[in-house]
């Protein structure tokens, strides 16, 4: 049956973290209780360069204004009168020459001077924060000398190191360079509280840029059911800001585990069960997922799951789960290690469904999932230049294994996740 996709409304914008005598310019705006940053609308045949000095003009009406380096690119998502709103922000470090003048400024702003630490505090909007943590950086450090950062956020997911509690992954992740990261729900409390999650975020320097709805049934607290899941993720999902939410796709076989003990091991067999028809989930996928998208202003990326076998045969577990039944979502998670799984090119498939995929979980495959990028056989570097090469606006996970992460060894583990973000930043990154 054909769906309406939600509207989504899309522009650029562009300002910047003005910064004198050690302060940082902030503007509070009574009008709607906030305070935030400099900033506005990329004009048509303008570049966001000239439109962040312009706003920066017209909004503190301050004259001499000295615009610096790029601090890079960030997407922000909300919802405002039922529409989704996506916005691409660009933001520059600013200065303001000494004896400098002033004009008239935008009546409804109240500019403010502040401390780095205070200006953190007293910001509304957690990007903007995250723009003035980068400048901060800068300042500090000096412009870092390095290739120029790639357009594509990546992220870690924290189902790669499940072993290990969210906030050392989140620490982690932050060590080894990452800025955002992927949250996999599961039976722990501490991978679905909103305000432990915001604080072990913000504490760690890191910010939540998916969520990955729980695929266990068992979850405490949590419906059982696949909708009711999805529903309580998406809840969770708008009380942290974050824009999207990965869900699996509906079981079509179940399983029938069988166990016993040989040679002193234990052992498994996974007998497929056929189930009859489309369960509730299957339905709501299919018949109210996008209008679902439209009220709640958040996408629900679905994604392509593994192959399963039986005594050495492939079989497909799940619901649409094939490049053609899949075309037919709006907003499609693009799982490479489970492509390698059936034998598929990860490439090919990203070409034939590139105007649905929103999210990418990046890992390679050698016979074992999840392995870590240019750890396998699948051509991952082709991939992620694809994606430059198009100028993909979508997001990319890694998510490895613990295993494949050398989880048992943090410095190794640490120096894994360091390898695995250069490879996507040498190969997303645009000459």
């Amino acid at each position: 049956m054909s769906e309406e996709a939600p509207e989504v409304l899309r522009y650029r914008a562009a300002g910047g973290v003005i910064v004198r005598d050690g302060q940082v310019l902030v503007l509070r705006r009574p009008s709607r209780a906030e305070v935030r940053l400099p900033k506005g609308h990329v004009e048509p045949g303008e570049d966001d360069r000239a439109a962040a000095l312009r706003e920066m003009h017209e909004e503190t009406g301050l004259d001499g204004l000295q615009i610096g380096p790029d601090l890079g690119e960030q997407r922000v998502t909300f919802a405002r009168g039922g529409r989704l709103v996506e916005r691409s922000e660009r933001f520059f470090l600013c200065g303001v020459q000494p004896g400098s003048g002033q004009h008239e400024r935008e009546a409804q702003f109240e500019p403010l001077w502040l401390p780095w630490d205070e200006a953190l505090v007293a910001l509304t909007y957690q990007a903007e924060r995250e723009w003035v943590r980068r400048a901060w950086r800068m300042v500090e450090h000096g412009f870092p000398r390095q290739r120029p950062a790639a357009p594509v956020r990546v992220a870690l997911s924290t189902g790669s190191l499940y072993t290990y509690g969210v906030a050392r992954v989140f620490d982690l992740a932050a060590r080894a360079g990452f800025e955002w990261v992927e949250v996999l729900i599961d039976r722990r409390w501490d991978t679905r509280q909103a305000d432990y999650l915001r604080r072990a975020a913000e504490r760690c320097g890191v910010r939540i840029l998916v969520l990955h709805s729980p695929f266990d049934v068992d979850v405490p607290g949590w419906p059982s059911d696949g909708v009711g899941r999805l529903e309580h993720t998406v809840r969770l999902a708008r009380q942290l800001s974050v824009e999207t939410v990965v869900a699996h796709l509906p079981r079509r076989i179940g399983s029938l585990d069988l166990y016993w003990v040989a040679a002193g091991a234990s052992r498994r067999l996974q007998l497929p069960l056929p189930r009859a028809g489309l369960d509730a989930y299957a339905r709501f996928l299919t018949e109210r997922l996008a209008a679902f998208e439209g009220e709640l202003g958040v996408r629900v990326a679905l994604e392509n799951l593994p192959a399963r076998r039986l005594l050495g045969l492939r079989y497909n577990a799940y619901r649409f789960n094939s490049v053609r039944q899949l075309a037919r979502f709006r907003h499609l998670t693009l799982d490479t290690t489970h492509l390698g799984t059936w034998g598929l090119d990860p490439v090919r498939v990203y070409r034939q469904l590139r105007e649905r995929i929103v999210h990418v979980h990046l890992s390679d495959y050698d016979g074992r999932e999840h392995r870590r990028p240019g750890g396998g056989r699948l051509p991952l570097a082709e991939l992620l230049q694809a994606l430059a090469r198009d100028r993909y606006t979508g997001t990319v996970s890694i998510e490895g294994d613990p295993a494949a992460l050398d989880a048992e060894d943090e410095s190794r583990c640490l120096a894994g996740l360091e390898s695995a973000l250069a490879f996507c930043q040498e190969h997303l990154t645009r000459e």
